[in-house]
C-alpha cells in the first residue's frame, strides 16, 4: 500500500470508528462531563473535525489556505458530529489529489490523525461512562468503507 492509500484509509478509519462511537448516542451525551479539565463529547467532537480539516490543509502543501478561526462554541451536537464526517471526506477529498511530497506524512500521521484516533477513544469511553455503552465492534473484520 503506498502513501497516499494509507493515509485515505486511515482517514476512513477515523470516519468509521467515530461514526461507531457516535451511532445512536443519545443528546443528553454532548454535555456529559467526566471529571475536571477533562472535554466533554461535544468539545471533543468539535477538536478532532478542527484535526481532521487541519490534516486537509496540511495535505494542501505550503500553498494551502490558512483556516478560519472557528467559534468553538459555534457547532451543535448534531453540527459536530456532521462536521466530523465532512471533514474525513473533504480530507479524503484533497488526499487523492495532494501532490505528497510536500507533506511531511509521517508528521501528519503521528499528529493530527493519530489524535484524531485518541479522541474517538475517548469519545467511546465517555459514552460507557455516562452509561450508553457502544455496541462491540471488531474493527480488524470490519469493511471499511472510503470516507468520500
Amino acid at each position: 500500500m503506498d502513501e497516499r492509500s494509507l493515509l485515505r484509509h486511515l482517514t476512513a478509519t477515523i470516519a468509521y470508528r467515530a461514526d461507531a462511537a457516535l451511532e445512536g448516542a443519545p443528546a443528553d451525551l454532548a454535555g456529559f462531563h467526566a471529571g475536571e479539565g477533562a472535554r466533554t463529547a461535544l468539545e471533543l467532537c468539535r477538536h478532532i473535525a478542527d484535526l481532521v480539516e487541519w490534516s486537509a490543509r496540511l495535505a494542501g502543501g505550503p500553498q494551502a489556505q490558512p483556516a478560519a478561526v472557528a467559534d468553538p462554541a459555534a457547532d451543535p451536537w448534531p453540527a459536530a458530529v456532521d462536521r466530523i464526517r465532512i471533514a474525513c471526506r473533504q480530507l479524503d477529498e484533497q488526499l487523492a489529489r495532494a501532490d505528497l511530497s510536500a507533506v511531511p506524512v509521517e508528521r501528519l500521521v503521528q499528529g493530527p490523525l493519530a489524535d484524531s484516533l485518541t479522541h474517538v477513544g475517548q469519545l467511546a469511553l465517555l459514552r460507557r461512562l455516562a452509561g450508553h455503552a457502544m455496541a462491540p465492534h471488531n474493527y480488524f473484520r470490519a469493511e471499511v468503507p472510503p470516507a468520500s
